[in-house]
């Protein structure tokens, strides 16, 4: 059964298969409710974003676990963020 995305998100978390890259889109289906929905394989160069501070020098931590750098983000927000990139790999 296929159902459309908006009707699907209020039952399913979804899992997405996202097809490799072959174009400015990719039709991704979820593993579990059968929704499709189309995701953008790039960011217009407007929408991207410079991370180059979270690679450069070693960052200094409150020693609260909270705010690092006096930027607003956190030791936890960078591990998160590194942790999302090592599982797309």
């Amino acid at each position: 059964m296929t159902t459309s995305a908006p009707e699907a998100e209020a039952v399913c978390v979804h899992a997405w298969d996202i097809p490799s890259p072959n174009g400015p889109t990719a039709l991704g289906r979820c593993r579990r409710c059968g929704a499709h929905r189309v995701f953008n394989n790039s960011f217009p160069e407007a929408e991207r974003t410079n991370n180059s501070d979270l690679f450069g020098a070693p960052r200094r931590s409150s020693g609260r676990g909270g705010e690092a750098a006096g930027d607003g983000t956190t030791d936890y927000d960078i591990e998160l963020a590194l942790g999302s990139m090592r599982a797309s790999r």
